[in-house]
């Protein structure tokens, strides 16, 4: 019974430094590859970045909001709270 023990433990030891070496071997390649998109994106920049231009619906201002909009908003708070 004692030499099985021993046995499992070592197994298991075995297991654990295995497993140990892969996920520092998998970590040590994303850290590389993070690195090298980073020098990559350093070194060529994108040259015609698009902006997003997002349109103004009706004239409003992205500050306020419509009164009816508010409306729907409250309207549809108050619905879900007396579910």
């Amino acid at each position: 019974m004692h030499a099985n023990v021993t046995s499992l433990l070592l197994e298991a030891s075995y297991l654990m430094a295995v497993g140990m070496f892969v996920v520092f071997l998998f970590l040590s390649c994303l850290i590389g590859a993070m690195t090298l998109l980073a020098w990559l994106n350093k070194k060529f920049p994108e040259s015609n970045t698009k902006q997003l231009v997002t349109p103004q619906q009706g004239g409003h201002s992205s500050q306020e909001m419509s009164t009816g909009l508010i409306a729907a908003i409250t309207a549809a708070v108050y619905q879900h709270r007396n579910k």
